[in-house]
């Protein structure tokens, strides 16, 4: 998030993409992966530790799934990767995308 005015309700990504903002929560109201992105924003994490780069490949397939319209592996490394390499490609073309050149 890149801004956020709370008088209006409004909140800006990085991407671009403007929000609407609904109810306010707190972090007792969080499901498992809100709370999971909650503790990688709170905690800065670090990018060498291995249940932080977990956390955000489990959140990255979470948002990939909802994109595609499908369910989500469970919080699981072996899932996960498996998730990653079956719809990565197809969460990437959707997403529009454009593969690196070397």
């Amino acid at each position: 998030m890149v801004k956020f005015d709370a008088k209006s309700g409004h909140a800006e990504t990085l991407s671009g993409r403007l929000y609407a903002l609904g109810r306010s929560i707190g972090v007792e109201d969080l499901d498992e992966e809100g709370f999971a992105a909650y503790e990688l924003l709170v905690e800065r994490p670090d990018s060498k530790r291995q249940e932080d780069l977990a956390a955000i490949r489990w959140l990255t397939c979470r948002k990939a799934a909802r994109h595609l319209g499908m369910e989500p592996p469970a919080r699981d490394p072996v899932a996960v990767e498996a998730f990653l390499a079956k719809n990565g490609p197809s969460y990437e073309r959707a997403r529009g995308f454009r593969p690196k050149l070397n």
